[in-house]
């Protein structure tokens, strides 16, 4: 990931249908200098349905996948547990992202 700053970081994160809008850990968006955060009011709940806490939504954040720039806007939690982010559905439809299970 990168920040307008210039600065890059590698994260380890998954790409989760179940998930609606893309979050980003706070110890992740810390690592990447935290960039400034805008208000976010919408409560957001986990799977087992435990409300987690929001910090707040950074957009100048950018995913380099295969060496492409993709600017994504991520909801900055309190924390994820093993994974730096989890990239939602809001991401799968801006980018159109084909996902193949038959395929390892």
């Amino acid at each position: 990931m990168r920040v307008p700053n210039g600065r890059t970081v590698k994260f380890y994160g998954t790409l989760d249908t179940g998930v609606g809008v893309s979050v980003l850990s706070s110890e992740a968006w810390q690592k990447l200098g935290a960039p400034a955060l805008k208000n976010w009011e919408v409560p957001i709940r986990m799977a087992n349905d435990q409300p987690i806490r929001v910090l707040g939504i950074s957009k100048e954040v950018y995913l380099i996948i295969a060496g492409i720039n993709l600017p994504v806007s991520f909801i900055v939690v309190e924390s994820l547990g093993e994974d730096d982010f989890l990239l939602g559905r809001t991401f799968i439809r801006e980018f159109d992202v084909l996902i193949d299970l038959s395929k390892n």
